[in-house]
């Protein structure tokens, strides 16, 4: 598999690693999801945006944390480039669907794909 800094990943298959309430399997990611919401969306960011897995992005943290009606739209935009940067099924509907209705469901199983490829956001909960 390609490393963070190349400028294409490698296409692995078109599907997603786990499903959308698949959050009980991973506990340390469904509790940084629930629990730490704006920080893990930070780390997620420079994961797929701008590919330094493992670092917070203070700016997102930030923006989530003290406006958190941005969070469904910060982790639909996540959900989306993900998707694009793997080339998985599914359409910009959905990923606004779900990252408006499941929040912290999605920004779980962002973290879950993350590490499936590679590319670990890490964080308090999530061990590497």
């Amino acid at each position: 598999m390609g490393s963070p800094n190349d400028t294409a990943y490698e296409l692995i298959d078109d599907a997603w690693s786990s499903s959308l309430f698949s959050c009980l399997h991973d506990l340390n990611s469904c509790a940084e999801s629930c629990l730490c919401l704006p920080c893990q969306t930070g780390r997620q960011w420079n994961a797929i945006v701008n590919r330094e897995p493992s670092n917070n992005n203070l700016k997102i943290c930030c923006l989530t944390l003290l406006c958190p009606f941005t969070s469904p739209v910060t982790i639909g935009l996540l959900r989306n480039k993900l998707r694009a940067a793997f080339l998985i099924s599914g359409t910009d509907f959905t990923d606004a669907l779900y990252s408006c209705c499941c929040t912290p469901c999605v920004l779980c199983l962002n973290a879950r794909e993350l590490n499936y490829r590679g590319l670990r956001p890490g964080g308090v909960c999530i061990m590497k």
